[in-house]
């Protein structure tokens, strides 16, 4: 987080998790057009709160408490021109959601933990191959050029390489349970 320019951090931030913001509004207000005037005002609650947010915690549960509420503030305005799931019922959905979101998050940081170790365990010629072809904008044949190989060659190279990590991957998350 840069302290000198919060906006940049919340756009950041915020548009990072702004299509699960989007499928969690939906889940408890399926009317799209109510949706998307709840998302554009959670947008502004979250900007104007951001000063509160802890950039030590995931900003997406962190998000979502807000977009909950708001559905509550929207469903109080509308409440007699539409019916709505009852509070109890939206409660509960979303406490679900939030529990699946922490399931999934913490799924992702093993990935990429397994991934980084996984990637570590390659040849130093695959690395660079991944390097080079990730890290750069560039495309195959750019690298094809610059390391004197043929984009095919390079392809079937590129697709052994993510399959080496694909099984390493699958390995170290089915030793930690997750599979």
């Amino acid at each position: 987080m840069n302290p000198k320019d919060p906006t940049a951090d919340f756009l950041t931030l915020y548009s990072r998790s702004q299509i699960d913001l989007q499928r969690y509004l939906l889940m408890l207000l399926p009317n799209r057009t109510d949706a998307e005037d709840v998302m554009q005002e959670t947008a502004l609650v979250l900007w104007r709160k951001f000063e509160e947010y802890d950039p030590e915690q995931p900003f997406l549960p962190w998000a979502k408490k807000f977009v909950y509420f708001q559905v509550l503030s929207h469903r109080k305005k509308q409440q007699t021109r539409r019916k709505y799931f009852s509070e109890a019922a939206l409660e509960k959905l979303a406490e679900e959601a939030m529990d699946l979101d922490a399931r999934e998050h913490e799924l992702l940081e093993a990935q990429r933990a397994a991934l980084v170790q996984c990637r570590e365990k390659l040849p130093a010629a695959d690395k660079d191959t991944l390097a080079h072809r990730y890290g750069s904008e560039g495309g195959l044949q750019e690298l094809a050029k610059a390391t004197g190989r043929t984009v095919n060659a390079l392809s079937l190279s590129l697709h052994r390489i993510r399959r080496k990590l694909l099984d390493c991957v699958d390995r170290y998350l089915a030793k930690e349970g997750w599979l």
